[in-house]
């Protein structure tokens, strides 16, 4: 029998809460933003993506990302394009401002991943990484 605390399900849960512990100290007195606004923000970075989107990568409902984006609209960050594929749908994209803050968090949530994966070598973190990339990438969809 397998004990809980050696199940990759509970140490990858463990690790993903002490990585998001550890986030939210660095953004949340500062730059007064939750983590998974910062999830959005980085998201966007790269690619204009829908509410929609946003919600099924960061495993959000599409009512906390609404509330999440309304936010980030209200704070000048990002703003919503009309999607010309889709009529019915906008795109989440980021403003000026937003782009500059994104660099910085980018930034922050390498520090903050380094200040939590600091027992490893970064050969190790390497490894994880790309272990952990692996098996994201090759998941079958439920």
């Amino acid at each position: 029998m397998t004990n809980i605390m050696n199940s990759f399900g509970f140490l990858s849960f463990k690790l993903a809460e002490a990585l998001e512990e550890n986030l939210e100290t660095y953004i949340s007195e500062k730059y007064q933003m939750k983590s998974r606004e910062l999830g959005i923000m980085i998201l966007v970075k790269e690619k204009k993506l829908s509410q929609i989107q946003i919600g099924q990568i960061l495993k959000i409902d599409k009512n906390s990302v609404r509330f999440f984006i309304d936010s980030l609209e209200e704070r000048k960050y990002v703003y919503r394009e009309k999607n010309q594929e889709n009529r019915r749908e906008n795109l989440i994209c980021l403003t000026e401002q937003g782009e500059n803050l994104a660099e910085e968090l980018l930034k922050i949530l390498s520090i903050s991943e380094n200040d939590v994966l600091d027992v490893l070598s970064l050969e190790e973190q390497e490894q994880l990484k790309s272990i952990l990339t692996k098996v994201y990438e090759n998941r079958s969809p439920k």
